[in-house]
C-alpha cells in the first residue's frame, strides 16, 4: 500500500514539475458523427505543419478553389515548429476533442489548439485551422477537400484563444493535458 502512494505521489510530482503538451482539436463539422472521416487529411496537415513542406506533400487533398498560398503556409508552420518546445515530438500527445457548435459561414471546419502546461499555468503555443470546401458535412466527408488552412504562432494573435479553451474545456469535462505520465516519466528521466 505504501508503494502505490509514494507511486502516486511521485507520479504527482513529475506531472507538476515538467512540461505537458497537449493538443485540443475544435470542431465545427455541424453534428456530424463521422468526422472521423476528415481525421486523413488533419493528420497530415497536423505534422506537416510540424516541419515538413506543404509544396512537397502529395497527400494533402486540396479543393479546387483554394488560394492557399504554400509558401507562406511552410512559413508559417516553421514560426511554429521553432514555437514548439524541444521535445514535444517526443511525446505521444493525443488530440482532445472539444465538441463546439459556432458556426462560420456553414463552412466545416476543425481547428487544432496547441499547448503547453508547466506548474499549473498554461500557454498556447499556436493553432491549426483546417477549412473544408462545402458546408454539408454528411457529404464533404466522403471527400474531404481543405479549402483553407491557417497556422498561427504568434503570441498576440493566440491571446484570444484562451478564454475558449478554457470554456471548451469545461464544457466538454476535459481537467488537464492528455500527455501520458508515461511518456512525461520517460522525458523526466532522459533529462536527469
Amino acid at each position: 500500500m505504501k508503494k502505490i502512494i509514494w507511486l502516486l505521489l511521485f507520479q504527482l510530482v513529475l506531472s507538476q514539475a515538467f512540461s505537458q503538451p497537449a493538443i485540443y482539436l475544435v470542431a465545427n463539422c455541424q453534428g456530424e458523427k463521422r468526422a472521423i472521416l476528415f481525421n486523413e487529411q488533419l493528420t497530415n496537415v497536423l505534422y506537416t505543419s510540424f516541419g515538413n513542406s506543404f509544396k512537397k506533400n502529395g497527400v494533402i487533398k486540396y479543393a479546387a478553389n483554394n488560394k492557399i498560398d504554400k509558401d507562406s503556409l511552410d512559413a508559417a508552420a516553421a514560426r511554429l515548429k521553432d514555437a514548439l518546445p524541444k521535445d514535444f515530438m517526443e511525446y505521444n500527445i493525443p488530440a482532445t476533442a472539444l465538441n463546439s457548435h459556432p458556426d462560420e459561414q456553414g463552412k466545416i471546419w476543425f481547428q487544432y489548439v496547441i499547448t503547453e502546461t508547466v506548474k499549473n499555468k498554461t500557454r498556447l503555443i499556436g493553432t491549426i485551422k483546417v477549412i473544408f470546401a462545402g458546408t454539408n458535412a454528411a457529404t464533404v466527408s466522403t471527400d474531404p477537400r481543405i479549402e483553407d488552412i491557417t497556422i498561427s504562432s504568434d503570441p498576440q494573435d493566440l491571446k484570444k484563444y484562451m478564454t475558449t479553451l478554457k470554456q471548451l474545456k469545461k464544457a466538454n469535462h476535459v481537467k488537464a493535458p492528455l500527455a501520458s505520465q508515461k511518456d512525461a516519466t520517460a522525458v523526466a528521466s532522459a533529462r536527469s
